[in-house]
């Protein structure tokens, strides 16, 4: 018998965020920001950054990204549309670093994992 509890299969998602690039802003250190585009179920939607959280330890930096979708006022058409978002990473300290980004449908709803990713953070290369 099963424990309950336990999975009895696995699969494997599709990107709910696509499209992802990093900006760079000019500043000293330079500030990082992911942006990207998700699919939601009618246009209007906002894609609102609550916080982004870092932790760092001797494999690396862990940031957690926690978004809440703000739905359209009135009525709107029932079409997908894309919604860009935009993550404030801020300075990133040399190395490979995983994004996790989570995501809830309303301000009292608990977050869920939405996209996970790994970014590396270089110096340019000299010529």
């Amino acid at each position: 018998m099963i424990d309950p509890i336990y999975a009895v299969s696995l699969k494997i998602l599709a990107d709910e965020i696509r499209e992802l690039a990093v900006e760079v802003l000019e500043d000293q250190p330079p500030q990082f920001v992911l942006r990207g585009v998700r699919t939601m179920p009618t246009p209007g939607w906002k894609l609102c950054v609550d916080r982004v959280d870092k932790d760092i330890d001797a494999s690396g930096m862990r940031l957690g990204a926690y978004l809440t979708d703000i739905p359209p006022k009135g009525i709107v058409p029932q079409v997908l549309s894309p919604t860009e978002v935009r993550i404030p990473l801020g300075p990133l300290p040399l190395g490979r670093h995983l994004v996790s980004i989570f995501s809830r449908r309303e301000e009292e709803a608990t977050y869920r994992l939405l996209h996970a990713l790994v970014v590396e953070a270089e110096r340019p290369s000299a010529t």
